[in-house]
C-alpha cells in the first residue's frame, strides 16, 4: 500500500491506484452511489393501498437488431406513504434486448393484471404511436389503461438519474425479492457502477422516471400537512371600549 499512499500524496486522490494498479473500472473516490442505500422487501410487504405504475423505457427490436444495442426496460413501481415519507418499491418487470414492440405490449398487460396496475408511463419522444397502441390493446382486452405523459423525457438523462439517486440516498427506494432476476441484476449493477455516460444504463434510467414531475406531483400520494398548535393564530380580541372611544 506504500505506492497507493505515494499516489494520494502526489495526486490528492487514489484514482490512478485503482485504475492502473488494481484494474478497477473506477475508484472509490469516483463512486457516487452506495449499495447500502437500496433495501429489499417482499411483494407482500407492499401496501395494498399503494399506487402502482408501469414505467416503460423502450428499445424495441426487429429481426435484424435483436440482441444488440440498448435494452428495453419495463418496471412496475409501487408508491406508498410511510409516516412522512413516500416510499418507492420496484416490484417486478422485464429487461431484455430482444423484445419487439408487440412483445413489450404483451408484457405490459401481463404485469398490469398480475399487480393490478391501470397507469402506464412510456418514454416516447416525437410521437404517440406506442402509447396509442397500448390504449388500443387495453380496449381489446377490456383493461382500462391510463397513459401518463412524462414531462422529463427531454431532460438530460444524467440529471434524471441523479434526482433518483437522491431518493435512494434518502432510503426511500426498495426492491422486491420476487422481482425478475434479469431486471434486478441489471438495476443493482448499473446503480453500483453509475457514472455519467455509461454504456448501459437502461434499467436505472427507467427507474429515474419515478421522480418525473408528472408522477411526483399529480399521482404519488401527497403527505397531509399537520397543523401544529403553535401554528394556529389566535382569534383577534376586540379592544375594550372606554369613555375615550369615539363611539
Amino acid at each position: 500500500r506504500r505506492k497507493r499512499r505515494q499516489i494520494i500524496k502526489q495526486d490528492g486522490n487514489d484514482d490512478m491506484w485503482w485504475l492502473q494498479y488494481m484494474n478497477q473500472v473506477h475508484s472509490e473516490h469516483m463512486m457516487s452511489t452506495d449499495p447500502a442505500w437500496i433495501r429489499e422487501c417482499s411483494v407482500d410487504d407492499v401496501s395494498e393501498d399503494s399506487w402502482r405504475v408501469i414505467i416503460v423505457d423502450p428499445a424495441w427490436k426487429g429481426t435484424v437488431n435483436a440482441g444488440e444495442g440498448d435494452n428495453a426496460a419495463i418496471e412496475v413501481w409501487a408508491f406508498a406513504r410511510l409516516g412522512s415519507w413516500v416510499t418507492m418499491t420496484l416490484m417486478d418487470g422485464v429487461y431484455s434486448n430482444t423484445l419487439t414492440a408487440a412483445e413489450g405490449i404483451a408484457e405490459i398487460f401481463r404485469l398490469a393484471k398480475r399487480y393490478v396496475v391501470m397507469d402506464v408511463a412510456p418514454e416516447e419522444i416525437g410521437g404517440r404511436s406506442f402509447r396509442e397502441s397500448v390504449k388500443n390493446e387495453g380496449d381489446t382486452r377490456g383493461w382500462f389503461v391510463n397513459i401518463i405523459d412524462l414531462k422529463s423525457v427531454r431532460t438530460n438523462k444524467n440529471a434524471r438519474i441523479v434526482t433518483f439517486l437522491h431518493a435512494c440516498q434518502a432510503r426511500r427506494v426498495f426492491v422486491a425479492k420476487e422481482c425478475d432476476a434479469a431486471l434486478k441484476a441489471a438495476f443493482y449493477e448499473q446503480f453500483a457502477e453509475y457514472q455519467p455516460k455509461m454504456d448501459f444504463d437502461d434499467a436505472i434510467d427507467c427507474a429515474a422516471y419515478t421522480c418525473d414531475p408528472a408522477i411526483t406531483t399529480a399521482y404519488a400520494p401527497a403527505v397531509s400537512r399537520v397543523v401544529r398548535p403553535w401554528q394556529v393564530r389566535p382569534a383577534p380580541v376586540e379592544a375594550p371600549r372606554t369613555r375615550h372611544c369615539g363611539r
